[in-house]
């Protein structure tokens, strides 16, 4: 990888939305939004957004990326352990992709959700895999 393939930018170079009910669980239930909803009030908040402000390369092939995670109604900075995955050519064969995976865990007590304490632990994992393009200049 060379040293640009993560590199900071001056506008947020990642925003992902997920479904809140779509999480999974570690509990048998029908339904994905029973088993989210008493965790992540999905009535009221049905989305999961997160918006980087800050990337840093910390390796060849590695980096963090830091930005404004929301849950539940609770927006605070969270930053992801990056790491870069490959990279291949869209199926157009017009550009190449870069792939990277992010990682982070928080504290669920953080964004007030505190169902099921203490019997339910306080750390939640949250992934990410994501695909750019880069331009060839």
């Amino acid at each position: 990888m060379t040293k640009t393939r993560i590199a900071a930018t001056r506008w947020p170079a990642m925003a992902a939305t997920a479904a809140a009910f779509s999480l999974a669980a570690s509990f048998a239930s029908a339904e994905p939004r029973e088993r989210a909803e008493p965790f992540l009030n999905v009535i009221d908040h049905p989305k999961i957004t997160f918006e980087s402000t800050e990337i840093t390369q910390t390796g060849e092939m590695t980096g963090t990326m830091t930005g404004d995670l929301m849950l539940v109604g609770e927006m605070r900075p969270a930053t992801f352990d990056v790491a870069y995955n490959g990279t291949g050519p869209h199926l157009s064969g017009r550009y190449q992709i870069d792939g990277f995976g992010a990682r982070t865990k928080i504290d669920r007590q953080d964004f007030g959700m505190s169902a099921f304490s203490p019997r339910v632990g306080g750390e939640i994992g949250i992934p990410i895999q994501m695909e750019g393009t880069h331009s060839h200049q």
